[in-house]
């Protein structure tokens, strides 16, 4: 592996309008457009399409006049508009789901094929300004689960892992993943997530690889690139220290001049830890608020290195030791931006710090 898997967006208005060719050394999947996937796929890149069954408007793929597609309150009231000017669908509808399988197979032809289908809002009913009628938690993902398992064979990636329970989705066969948005890093205001939000993003991390289900981990932090070197790292460490080489997935939005959002820290690939894959991510507490994980074969860009260890201080407000003593004696450094606009990582930083800051983070190597 010369760099983690990773993602990102192609073929739609502010995407990178560099090649598929180019791009495929270090991407892995592409959210693409109908036109653009012949050429995605042609560089070998993996291919995902965009859709949003659970949420549709005016003029949406999926809004029609049948009022049975969509979810109401027990006064019969369609719910929404919601954002974008959007009505929460209902998972439980057979029309709803015809029609989004119909819409599905009209975006595959002789030369257009997917590796996956998105599916966004999965069992969500999170900002809706009412609930569906006679709505629980439990037959609103028994109706998801049902409406996913209606698109067999077509293989399905929903967007929810930060709802509760929503790896309930696993259940579909066909169903092969799902994104975690807000992953380590929330937004430009919340640029590192903390404490409990941080465990359950890393259990969630864990949890997919356990259930041989391809976890998204899609930071959403928009800073440009060269101005975010420290919540770049917090994210890169916080990924590492559960992640699965097959299996996890890094998707960032930071902004760079090219749009191509792929960060050089990807090349780093750390294999063969010391602590095998846990059920929870407490087996890598290594003191109070810190938790870290050590490997014994570390690569940049397909280049052995040495060993490395990944840690991070996930207490917003304290300072704690960093664990490791004189054990190793280097630390990763970021420069600059993007893969593809000059950004560039160092293995041979300065010495770990004796104290992680509230936040904090190192990536660190003998």
């Amino acid at each position: 592996m010369t760099h983690v898997l990773t993602a990102d967006y192609y073929g739609g208005a502010g995407d990178t309008t560099l090649s598929p060719g180019l791009l495929a050394r270090w991407v892995t999947w592409l959210e693409t457009s109908f036109q653009s996937n012949p050429a995605v796929r042609a560089a070998g890149i993996k291919a995902m399409y965009y859709t949003n069954p659970n949420r549709e408007a005016p003029g949406d793929p999926l809004y029609t006049k049948d009022e049975s597609t969509f979810a109401h309150t027990c006064s019969g009231q369609r719910i929404g508009p919601i954002t974008y000017g959007q009505y929460l669908m209902d998972p439980a509808s057979p029309d709803l789901r015809q029609l989004w399988r119909n819409f599905i197979a009209s975006r595959i032809t002789n030369t257009v094929q997917w590796d996956a289908i998105f599916e966004d809002d999965a069992n969500d009913v999170v900002g809706a300004p009412a609930l569906p009628c006679n709505y629980s938690a439990a037959s609103w993902l028994a109706a998801s689960q049902g409406e996913n398992s209606y698109q067999a064979p077509y293989p399905i990636v929903y967007n929810g892992l930060q709802i509760a329970n929503e790896m309930g989705l696993n259940v579909s066969s066909n169903v092969i993943g799902g994104m975690e948005e807000g992953c380590y890093g929330g937004s430009s205001q919340y640029p590192k997530m903390w404490g409990n939000y941080w465990i359950h993003i890393a259990n969630v991390e864990l949890g997919m690889a356990q259930q041989g289900k391809l976890f998204f981990c899609y930071d959403r932090d928009p800073t440009t690139a060269v101005s975010a070197l420290d919540g770049r790292l917090y994210t890169y460490a916080s990924f590492l220290i559960t992640y699965t080489p097959s299996s996890s997935i890094l998707w960032e939005m930071y902004a760079t001049p090219s749009a191509f959002h792929v960060e050089p820290e990807s090349m780093l690939v750390a294999l063969s830890p010391v602590v095998p894959q846990p059920s929870d991510v407490s087996a890598l507490q290594v003191s109070s608020q810190v938790y870290g994980r050590e490997y014994r074969a570390c690569y940049v860009a397909g280049v052995y290195v040495g060993s490395c260890a990944a840690v991070v201080n996930i207490d917003r407000f304290n300072a704690h030791p960093y664990p490791y003593g004189t054990k190793y004696t280097h630390t990763l450094v970021l420069t600059g931006g993007g893969i593809l606009d000059g950004g560039a990582i160092s293995v041979a930083g300065p010495l770990p710090p004796a104290n992680l800051p509230a936040l904090g983070s190192a990536i660190v190597f003998p």
